[in-house]
């Protein structure tokens, strides 16, 4: 019996199980980079997550060249890549890097001027790209100029615009008709919409049933009403960043504009500590008929105030009641799910204090609807030789789950 044992081979555990072990460090790229070198087999599903999103800029795009030309499958892997272009060499550089890739779904551009942008006919070969976010920080395009790019991209879904201005005249169909082709789900813009609206205006097939509204400048914000007027009978889910009143002015036209919203369902605002009165009076003011969730991501982790930190959590909960109490109005009596996502920096002790306080304040909306609370933590890192301190998710929190939330 003993030779038995000692002649047959060793056991090995199933590959699929391998693989689900090494799912669970997906985040964790010091150990992916010791998976990937215990054996073959358990490199590729650690590759697999090492280069699912790669991020490229001036100091890792030469590196990163090196790698794709000794190792060739590592350039299919990469399923999000997220490009800094600030200068010629390194629009050049990613044209070579472009013709190792071919599997990309999430391109996240962002140039300094829009001449560092790339040919629009090399976009295609990169992969079936189907989330595109493109940001220019000084120059600006003209709409012909950002329809060739977007007609290059058959497959996008999901649209994400940083551009804040456009050269030459703001009208015209050309943008329309390239944005009604492409079958737009989800649309983000961060500034000005005039030129958006326009588009929806000439041509309503290209309105998306989605969108998400987010800057720090005053005048697009004013323009964001007109916006929301051209897509009230298509738009479903809205996102919102709702900034300070001296971001956001007078909310009057915009509450107007949300009340011709007849097709919106699904509402998602993301608040801090300095807008969370401002936030107050959007809600009592709004009245959206078919409005049926609404979801509310309070980011108090990069927030900086003088205040101990007992003071900060009453001051949290007391506003959190303040707005349960709104949302328990006859307004919002349609509502079928409400969810409260806290991102907050306070230490492990005091979490307990605020997670109870918080659930007290939210008891009255609690006993008629579906209430989902979630909380999530960052501790404070001191980085030293630099002159601000960061942040380190702690690991007891979901973030899987907070991103999921952002989305929605």
């Amino acid at each position: 019996m003993f030779d038995q044992l000692h002649d047959s081979e060793p056991d090995t555990l199933p590959a699929e199980m391998t693989d689900n072990i090494i799912d669970f460090l997906y985040d964790d790229h010091d150990s992916l980079k010791s998976c990937s070198l215990v054996c073959r087999s358990w490199r590729y599903a650690a590759r697999y997550h090492l280069f699912d999103t790669v991020q490229l800029d001036f100091r890792v795009f030469s590196s990163f060249l090196e790698l794709l030309k000794t190792n060739s499958d590592i350039g299919k892997l990469v399923n999000s890549i997220r490009v800094t272009i600030r200068q010629k060499k390194d629009l050049h550089a990613f044209e070579t890097i472009a013709t190792h890739l071919g599997g990309v779904k999430a391109l996240y551009l962002f140039v300094q001027y829009w001449e560092l942008m790339p040919p629009a006919a090399l976009l295609p070969h990169i992969g079936p790209i189907t989330t595109f976010s493109i940001e220019c920080e000084w120059s600006t395009p003209s709409l012909k100029e950002l329809a060739d790019v977007l007609a290059a991209l058959p497959r996008v879904t999901r649209l994400r615009l940083g551009i804040d201005r456009f050269t030459g005249s703001h009208r015209g169909t050309a943008l329309a008709d390239t944005l009604a082709d492409i079958h737009l789900e989800s649309l983000a813009v961060y500034g000005h919409c005039d030129v958006l609206a326009d588009c929806f205006r000439r041509n309503a097939s290209a309105i998306p049933n989605a969108l998400e509204f987010d800057t720090f400048d005053t005048s697009a914000w004013r323009s964001l009403p007109e916006l929301l007027r051209e897509m009230s009978t298509q738009l479903e889910v809205l996102r919102l960043s709702i900034h300070d009143r001296s971001t956001s002015g007078d909310i009057s036209d915009l509450v107007s504009a949300l009340e011709d919203c007849s097709t919106l369902k699904r509402l998602r605002l993301k608040v801090s500590f300095m807008s969370l009165g401002n936030v107050q009076d959007f809600l009592s003011h709004i009245h959206i008929p078919n409005l049926r969730e609404l979801h509310m991501i309070f980011d108090f982790a990069n927030d900086y105030f003088r205040s101990t930190p007992i003071e900060r959590i009453d001051t949290i909960v007391s506003n959190t009641g303040t707005i349960a109490g709104i949302l328990d109005r006859e307004q919002f009596r349609g509502l079928t799910t409400i969810s409260f996502s806290f991102l907050a920096d306070f230490v492990e002790f005091e979490r307990p204090s605020f997670e109870s306080k918080t659930r007290a304040a939210c008891g009255a909306i609690r006993e008629r609807t579906e209430l989902s609370l979630r909380f999530h933590y960052r501790e404070k890192v001191k980085r030293y030789g630099m002159g601000f301190g960061g942040f380190n998710l702690n690991s007891g929190s979901n973030w899987r789950e907070l991103e999921a939330e952002l989305q929605r």
